[in-house]
């Protein structure tokens, strides 16, 4: 995500903000971007990694979803035989 008013000619790197938290991309934080501009910090992704990984907490999802930063749909993942994985 960009903070509101960022100059697309000359974006920088207090412009991109986490989708999660709002906490503006910085050298000391990194930042994972996805496709359509979302973003997501390190610090995020280690709490989504503990919660779904270590602790196994996978939520429910509909029979039709897509992720927002992969694009990868639930229709994608059937039609390489990884339909019953969780998605995130």
């Amino acid at each position: 995500m960009r903070k509101p008013g960022t100059n697309e000619d000359n974006v920088q790197m207090t412009d991109v903000i986490c989708d999660f938290c709002h906490r503006e991309w910085n050298e000391a934080i990194p930042m994972l971007e996805g496709h359509q501009g979302s973003c997501l910090c390190g610090n995020c992704l280690k709490i989504a990694y503990t919660e779904l990984v270590l602790n196994k907490h996978v939520p429910e999802h509909e029979d039709d979803w897509k992720c927002p930063m992969c694009l990868e749909s639930s229709e994608d993942r059937r039609a390489i035989d990884r339909g019953d994985e969780p998605g995130w």
